[in-house]
């Protein structure tokens, strides 16, 4: 965990860490080094922090987890100083399932973050939250509601239903009619 830096010519330096799972701000106790003209430092020390642990669960309307939910963490402010531990866009990579409706962050440092789980047939769910650096863990509930029904009839130029009509949604969905042309989804989302 060391680094040396031999050739930093004389002035101010801001020091600090990052490392996945882990953060650190400033030095400790200075927030700034100057390195004189000939000057020799050692011994800068950076505490690293451990960044909290985020536990969502994922449920139904009736209270039932959500197993294979999609659960991602963004970055509410692309101007944080954290934004390194997110990448280009703000993102961490999907959360770590552990089964019945829970899902996991770990090692997430300070911001404000927007958590949003997605699953076919259910509408998007999303809350923000605000993780500051003493923080070890934040436990997140998000609560989804199922998709709309949809019913549709499909007849012919006279009126009459069409039986086994196809018909294809642009989300996925492949359907046909039923004897008196129509067909139904249950859960669908805008």
């Amino acid at each position: 965990g060391a680094f040396l830096f031999p050739s930093l010519v004389p002035g101010d330096f801001f020091f600090w860490t990052h490392a996945h799972g882990s953060f650190a701000p400033e030095t400790s106790g200075e927030e700034k080094i100057t390195i004189l003209a000939g000057d020799y430092n050692s011994g800068i020390h950076i505490q690293a922090g451990r960044g909290a642990s985020v536990r969502v669960s994922v449920m139904g309307d009736d209270g039932v987890p959500l197993e294979n939910a999609w659960v991602q963490l963004k970055n509410a402010n692309p101007n944080d100083p954290y934004q390194r531990q997110f990448g280009e866009f703000g993102i961490l990579p999907r959360a770590q399932a552990l089964g019945g409706g829970q899902y996991l962050f770990d090692g997430v440092g300070p911001g404000i973050f927007e958590i949003t789980a997605s699953q076919r047939g259910w509408q998007r769910a999303s809350t923000t939250i605000n993780i500051r650096p003493i923080l070890k863990s934040q436990e997140v509930r998000l609560d989804m509601t199922p998709g709309y029904p949809f019913t549709c009839k499909v007849q012919d130029s006279s009126g009459k239903p069409v039986a086994g009509a196809s018909l294809e949604i642009t989300k996925g969905w492949d359907l046909f009619t039923d004897e008196e042309g129509c067909f139904r989804i249950n859960n669908m989302v805008p």
